[in-house]
């Protein structure tokens, strides 16, 4: 089992992301925090039947709404960089995600930054890495905003790129590994 409990931690719907280097799962876990779910990828048969080694991601400076959308850098390393967003609009980086708090002081080696313009508005949808950790395009399910952002300098300046699409909700979005300057 990753997490067997009988709690009703998370949404009905819960958007999780895999850092398949390291073998970490993250989820939302609800009420503003992320579950971190580690050590769970050995399939040793005494582990079937206990839940993954955890520990809660929280920061209430960084996470004051709901997630709606993870996404790891897949570039590899030895840590985690984890990218969330929002229900409330917010994008943060999370780098060395995947620090366990000190047993002690509850502490941990996490750095969050906000990557959050002020043209964001409503519900984060999706947050997805182009060639590298510069490249990020984030999207919107909301009608009547701007629902399709992209940065080339790690998040400091923004860009609107709806152009001429309907006014509908954008779920998610794929550059193509082809052609660099066309998403799907």
């Amino acid at each position: 089992d990753l997490l067997n409990e009988s709690g009703s931690n998370g949404d009905f719907i819960t958007t999780q992301a895999l850092d398949s280097n390291l073998g970490i799962v993250y989820s939302n876990y609800g009420q503003n925090r992320i579950i971190v779910l580690y050590d769970w990828d050995d399939f040793k048969e005494e582990d079937r039947n206990s839940n993954a080694p955890s520990f809660i991601l929280e920061n209430s400076t960084f996470l004051s709404s709901n997630v709606s959308a993870l996404t790891v850098a897949p570039f590899g390393g030895p840590s985690s960089t984890l990218y969330f967003g929002t229900e409330g609009g917010q994008v943060v980086k999370v780098e060395n995600a995947n620090s366990i708090p000190n047993a002690t002081t509850g502490q941990s080696n996490a750095t969050f930054t906000s990557l959050t313009d002020q043209k964001f508005v409503g519900s984060v949808s999706d947050i997805e890495l182009g060639k590298d950790e510069n490249h990020i395009f984030v999207t919107f399910h909301n009608y009547g905003v701007e629902n399709i952002f992209y940065t080339s300098d790690g998040g400091q300046t923004w860009f609107e790129k709806e152009g001429n699409l309907p006014d509908i909700p954008v779920r998610c979005i794929l550059q193509n590994p082809l052609l660099e300057n066309e998403v799907i």
